[in-house]
């Protein structure tokens, strides 16, 4: 038995989709955190913070929509203190070239994430050494501008579709 090659049921596999999501920070704060892990250091560091929602279970302006397995490991990935946020996606801000994501780059790090009902809100801790770190600060908390968040990623496994053409 040959299989029958035609439109009504060929089978593709779906590239790599690439999604971003857009917000506004919902809130934004100073505290003094103890960022040592060193015993008996004692020492705290003002650090400034931003909170954010960042995705969602409910569908996007870009029509992107994360399923509860995808938020739920979003959340890991943020509470684990390893993603790093960049402004711009990563683009150098001479050239333009994108997704460059220089270390140089690196405003921040994500440190803190939770599920509130349909949305993912997520906590940066922002870099005090990046030489733009007060000026974003003093744009987005003092202000007051409307500046988003965007995170970006691909997703992990192609999924197979059916073109019925």
């Amino acid at each position: 038995m040959g299989i029958k090659k035609s439109k009504e049921n060929l089978k593709s596999i779906e590239p790599l989709k690439t999604f971003h999501f857009k917000c506004v920070p919902t809130r934004c704060w100073e505290e003094d955190v103890a960022l040592s892990k060193s015993l008996g250091d004692e020492t705290k560091t003002p650090e400034r913070f931003m909170e954010s929602v960042v995705s969602g279970l409910k569908e996007d302006r870009d029509g992107d929509r994360m399923s509860q397995k995808a938020v739920d490991g979003m959340i890991q990935q943020f509470k684990s203190g390893t993603v790093p946020f960049f402004p711009d996606h990563g683009r150098d801000e001479n050239t333009g070239e994108p997704f460059v994501y220089s270390w140089k780059q690196m405003m921040g790090v994500w440190v803190n994430a939770k599920q509130d009902e349909d949305h993912l809100v997520a906590t940066v801790r922002l870099n005090r050494f990046h030489p733009d770190q007060e000026l974003f600060w003093n744009y987005v908390h003092n202000a007051k501008m409307p500046i988003g968040f965007s995170i970006g990623g691909k997703t992990s496994e192609p999924k197979e579709i059916i073109l019925d053409d």
